[in-house]
């Protein structure tokens, strides 16, 4: 088949300065071999560029691990990036994953975890969209999703009552006066109420781009090598997760 610049940019989920490094660095054989092609020729028609294509026939298990080395810069000892990628992508609209939690998941370090995060940002895979803030009620002993202003107001708190224990111990050690001491715990009590009962916390969210063509490419070759042992229990999770977090 044959393509100009702007159809190679969009098959390979690029944009036009990033084909001219590409290209500059003798690499873009490679990139497309990653997405099923191999490069036949690059021809000048007047003051028009083609590329000539040609869709490969290979293995499924040689071209996935080639797509995890040459464009995720990474390797999949033990399924690992192969646990990571679905639960990744799959878990961004239902449930709030930690680094620490999909570390454990994937079984390797939380380094790991943000590399592979920050290789998916770069590949416009995932995109930073805000926070998931939690929160678990020790009374009732639920865990929720809560609001940001939830969030703040119980960390704020949080400081009031870190400064209010500095002054009880300056009052102790004579270094303000009773009067001063109780003007300032006048409302300490709701304070340490309102903490006591509830923690707070807040957890990166993402969201997929569903369109990025090496995020269709990667799915599709993980759905066909990996769906019982890796998908389904995944989505088995997350069916779980949507009535605690939806």
């Amino acid at each position: 088949m044959r393509v100009d610049k702007e159809c190679l940019c969009e098959l390979l989920n690029i944009k036009i300065r990033t084909l001219k490094k590409i290209e500059s660095e003798d690499k873009l054989s490679d990139r497309l071999n990653v997405v099923g092609y191999n490069l036949i020729e690059k021809v000048k028609n007047g003051r028009k560029v083609y590329y000539i294509l040609e869709e490969k026939e290979v293995d499924l298990y040689t071209e996935y691990g080639a797509m995890i080395n040459e464009v995720y810069c990474s390797n999949d000892k033990d399924d690992s990036f192969t646990k990571y990628f679905p639960m990744r992508n799959l878990a961004n609209d239902v449930l709030p994953i930690s680094e620490k939690d999909l570390a454990r998941y994937c079984n390797v370090n939380i380094n790991t975890i943000r590399k592979w995060n920050n290789r998916l940002i770069e590949l416009n895979i995932l995109v930073k969209d805000d926070y998931y803030y939690i929160c678990i009620d020790y009374e009732k002993n639920e865990i929720y999703q809560a609001d940001k202003e939830a969030y703040n107001s119980y960390w704020k708190n949080i400081r009031i009552s870190t400064v209010h224990k500095k002054l009880e111990e300056k009052f102790l050690n004579n270094e303000i006066s009773f009067l001063d001491a109780m003007e300032i715990s006048q409302n300490i009590g709701a304070v340490r109420s309102a903490i006591e009962k509830r923690y707070y916390y807040r957890i990166k969210k993402y969201k997929t781009n569903s369109n990025n063509t090496i995020y269709i490419k990667t799915m599709d070759i993980i759905k066909m090598l990996y769906y019982d042992t890796y998908i389904k229990p995944i989505e088995d999770i997350l069916d779980s997760a949507k009535a605690t977090f939806n």
